[in-house]
């Protein structure tokens, strides 16, 4: 008897000592500061248990890898500066020294949303879609113009007309992200008697790293994603193009891309909101050159 109670005094004397020494360890789990060598800026918010990376228009964010400073003793899973795919939010957890307090923060790169317009003319015009928009819907994506009566958009499989009764009437309710357009408007300004239209498009920015353009053999209909106008001769990323002559059309212009010797002809420059015809001898997945779109910050806003 007298045994059994010195093994429970025991026990009891270790759970007070184990006790004791956990309240002596550090229970705090955070992310103090965090860093991204790359990045524009870097935000830690400490409500919601959420760092938000500012990169620079058109950075891969496929393999990035960012810095912590995280509560002392405390430790970090993903570890700090392990490289991360951040196409979706990363989840990091931040266990104190005490093992028992966890915190859990979403580390996301910001998409930020831009506001692009270009002009329009009456009659027909190329355009496509240079940000991604809340709503693809023919309806939500036109409606700030002054269509009228017989106003009509096609794709390479569907189209629209509009009616000022009923609104558009087709089989193409959402228009494509990433493909050339066409659209015929009858009462655009023409700069001259009336004020120039401008066709204006607000949406998520589309990163060129991240996006190829998938081409086939002879003609397609190719979107233009930069946020800014780009020389001809920088804006395709070369080493994707694929192999042979290619011709690349506008609607008023055309230039002919000769491997080795680059492109030649009157198309000298791509423009946001435009699209354009590829005729190429091989299949392939084209990509655009970030650097090469220009714009001012006072034309296009980027909003986060």
């Amino acid at each position: 008897m007298k045994r059994f109670a010195l093994i429970c005094l025991g026990v009891f004397l270790y759970s007070i000592g184990l006790q004791a020494r956990t309240n002596l360890l550090s229970s705090e789990a955070l992310i103090l500061s965090a860093q991204e060598v790359n990045a524009d800026s870097v935000e830690v918010d400490p409500v919601t248990y959420r760092v938000f990376l500012y990169m620079p228009y058109g950075y891969d964010i496929r393999a990035l890898a960012p810095t912590f400073q995280i509560s002392p003793q405390a430790t970090i899973s993903p570890a700090s500066g392990s490289t991360q795919n951040f196409i979706s939010p990363v989840s990091y957890t931040v266990t104190a020294e005490d093992g028992i307090i966890r915190n859990i923060y979403s580390v996301e790169v910001l998409i930020p949303t831009v506001h692009l317009a270009q002009r329009i003319w009456p009659g027909w015009n190329w355009i496509s879609l240079s940000a991604v928009p809340a709503n693809l819907n023919v309806s939500s994506i036109l409606g700030s113009l002054p269509l009228t009566n017989l106003d009509y958009i096609k794709s390479a499989t569907a189209s629209a007309v509009y009616y000022t009764s009923i609104g558009w009437f087709g089989d193409l309710n959402n228009l494509p992200q990433y493909e050339m357009l066409h659209f015929k408007i009858a009462s655009a300004g023409d700069g001259i008697h009336t004020p120039p239209t401008l066709f204006r498009l607000t949406g998520k920015e589309i990163n060129p790293a991240l996006v190829s353009i998938p081409v086939s053999p002879g003609w397609n209909r190719i979107g233009f994603i930069l946020i800014g106008n780009a020389k001809l001769s920088e804006a395709f990323d070369l080493s994707t193009l694929p192999p042979g002559e290619i011709l690349l059309k506008s609607k008023q212009a055309s230039a002919i891309y000769h491997p080795g010797s680059g492109w030649t002809g009157d198309l000298d420059s791509l423009r946001v909101l435009t699209g354009y015809m590829m005729k190429t001898t091989s299949g392939g997945a084209i990509k655009y050159n970030a650097s090469s779109a220009r714009y001012r910050p006072s034309d296009v806003r980027r909003v986060y």
